[in-house]
């Protein structure tokens, strides 16, 4: 956040790696110690591990997304007194002029044209530095609560420097041999389509669908129900998923993607429908609190022996579809982005029906296993 003070590219992008370094790891963790926790309470209470976990995964994402609802809440109001302006200086026709010289929002959106064009509405730097202080504001208080009431697991090592380098290099090479497993490739177009959906909302929809044809603040607004949807929905489908299973979870999420990702090659957006927006919006918040929830949940059922490896993996995978379209989508239109999405959901949930397969055939021949041990013989 600091970085936005000064926002050049040889400055940015040192930071961005920094934050991607520091993101990993603390994925990571939070995924083993949501996973741990879970097991350690399903034991204790004698319950059914796999609810658990996606019980705790479901109350995790919850409180996580509604993040996006007090964020876009305070861009939102932030930006509402740069609207006033505007108005009083009597430009308040500049959306529509932009919209007008540049009328390929939507599907035909592409980022590099688009910049060329729109070079009113600038939001002005004052504003940007208040957004700025409200967000590190934020993001101290976050550590304090977590250095201050998070439970660690603390290594009883004198030497902790050299054991936390030895446990990551042991980490490295566990995550690259966790590429062996069957399962592990099966779920890698799944957990990329995880990274590529959240990108491509925040990007090249936020920009494509509601920037180019509203305004700024308007994007805080709409994304803010997107948050609501996918607070609520990381909280119900986390408490769903133990009355229909998981596969139909992923099946009603794949269904509505698809559904939308047709929606959004065919319609073109206008400053009269603005409440399809919202409704695109909700609804990519209903399936991304759905992939959010039961891929991470999934990694920590079936990946059991090696949960590090498994959950470091899943972090690759899907910073590798973040960093794939933010890399390309400035250069491309919105159409092919989304038909990668469809292509890359295809792939997806044939791998992870495969790995649904398996692990369930796993799971009987076990069971029959234990019945044939515990039969007396005659």
């Amino acid at each position: 956040m600091v970085a936005n003070y000064y926002p050049k590219a040889y400055f940015m992008y040192p930071t961005a790696a920094l934050v991607g370094l520091a993101a990993a790891p603390l994925w990571t963790s939070k995924c083993i110690y949501l996973t741990e926790m879970g097991s350690i309470y399903a034991f204790e209470k004698k319950l059914d591990k796999n609810i658990i976990i996606n019980r705790y995964f479901g109350i995790f994402f919850m409180f996580f997304q509604s993040g996006q609802i007090w964020g876009n809440l305070i861009s939102y109001l932030v930006l509402m007194p740069e609207e006033r302006i505007y108005a009083i200086n009597g430009t308040e026709n500049n959306r529509s002029l932009v919209f007008e010289s540049y009328a390929k929002c939507g599907a035909d959106f592409i980022e590099e044209e688009y910049q060329a064009v729109e070079d009113t509405n600038r939001i002005d730097r004052k504003t940007i530095d208040i957004l700025c202080i409200i967000y590190i504001c934020i993001c101290v208080c976050s550590i304090l609560i977590v250095a201050v009431f998070l439970d660690q697991r603390r290594t009883s090592s004198r030497d902790r420097m050299s054991v936390m380098f030895c446990n990551s290099m042991k980490l490295l090479v566990s995550t690259v041999k966790h590429l062996r497993h069957i399962n592990q490739l099966l779920l890698i177009p799944i957990t990329v389509w995880s990274g590529l959906e959240q990108s491509f909302l925040w990007t090249q929809f936020s920009k494509g669908f509601i920037s180019c044809v509203l305004n700024a603040k308007y994007v805080g607004l709409i994304l803010m129900v997107y948050g609501i949807c996918d607070s609520i929905g990381s909280f119900a489908f986390g408490q769903l998923v133990k009355l229909v299973g998981r596969w139909p979870c992923f099946a009603f999420a794949a269904i509505i993607n698809y559904a939308l990702i047709i929606t959004m090659l065919v319609w073109h957006p206008s400053q009269d429908q603005i409440a399809v927006l919202f409704v695109l919006a909700a609804l990519w918040g209903v399936t991304d609190a759905i992939w959010q929830t039961q891929i991470n949940a999934f990694y920590g059922v079936i990946f059991t022996e090696n949960r590090e490896a498994a959950f470091s993996n899943y972090r690759l995978w899907e910073s590798t579809g973040f960093a794939f379209f933010y890399i390309i989508t400035p250069y491309i239109r919105v159409r092919l982005v989304l038909i990668i999405l469809a292509i890359f959901l295809s792939f997806g949930i044939v791998g992870y029906t495969m790995t649904e397969y398996r692990s369930r055939t796993l799971e009987e021949t076990k069971d029959k296993a234990k019945k044939k041990n515990t039969v007396s013989p005659s």
